[in-house]
């Protein structure tokens, strides 16, 4: 049994909230300040600032206030990948692990997908937008699958002297990854289009997390602990987040 899973997280207050696309599970930080406050961090997740002896209650109160807040600014989020709206037709171009590809359609009536050559291949037995973007994710789910425990494990072995955390993936719309309280960590299929560096610094930020659950100074200096480099390693996050 994994040691995470019995241990007490060292920062174990969050907020849920029931929203349209689903749970969102929000990190308490506590401070030195009179307010609460909801704010959105540069990697698009949230974070909830409160005065270190507010009630738990009195927070999720304040935070439920303003659900339709949140779902705006997760709706805006998305909106804002206008510009590298994703095409599902023969010939888009979809990235890589950095590098972009032509999209290859063939009708087929089992699924089939393969990356070379400047092409991901895709084989599905429809071929409409919907169809298509459905066959694609499948395609990044099970690159996820296969290369990213390893990464997970590689940065794990730098940071920890214990058991991995319970590890999924999955499409998510406005965030690369996210931590759990209880010690789990799901990573974005949609990484899979990142360069391998951008790839690394989602994968150890969600790890610090587990540590510190919140970004504050002592978090940022976790993560600059194995990465002295990952702000220029988050600016090479420029693929779209969702599909």
């Amino acid at each position: 049994m994994s040691l995470l899973k019995t241990a007490q997280p060292l920062f174990a207050e969050e907020v849920l909230v029931e929203l349209e696309v689903g749970e969102l599970r929000i990190p308490v930080q506590r401070q030195s300040r009179k307010t609460v406050a909801l704010h959105v961090l540069r990697d698009g997740s949230f974070e909830i600032r409160a005065p270190n002896r507010l009630p738990l209650g009195v927070i999720r109160s304040f935070v439920h206030s303003r659900r339709d807040w949140l779902q705006e600014r997760l709706d805006s989020l998305e909106a804002g990948e206008g510009a590298l709206a994703l095409q599902y037709h023969d010939g888009a171009i979809h990235h890589f692990l950095g590098e972009p590809y032509k999209l290859k359609l063939m009708a087929a009536t089992r699924w089939f997908a393969s990356v070379g050559d400047g092409e991901i291949r895709l084989a599905t037995n429809k071929i409409d937008e919907l169809s298509v973007c459905k066959a694609l994710q499948k395609f990044y789910l099970r690159e996820a699958e296969i290369r990213l425990p390893e990464r997970v494990a590689f940065w794990h072995r730098r940071l920890f002297n214990r058991d991995l955390p319970e590890l999924k993936f999955r499409a998510m719309r406005s965030r690369w990854g996210s931590c759990a309280s209880h010690g789990g960590i799901t990573l974005n299929i949609s990484l899979l289009r990142a360069p391998l560096p951008a790839i690394d610094y989602v994968v150890v930020h969600e790890l610090c997390h587990l540590q510190h659950f919140d970004h504050s100074p002592a978090f940022h200096a976790l993560v600059g602990s194995v990465l002295p480099d990952w702000k220029g390693r988050a600016e090479l996050l420029t693929v779209p987040c969702g599909f």
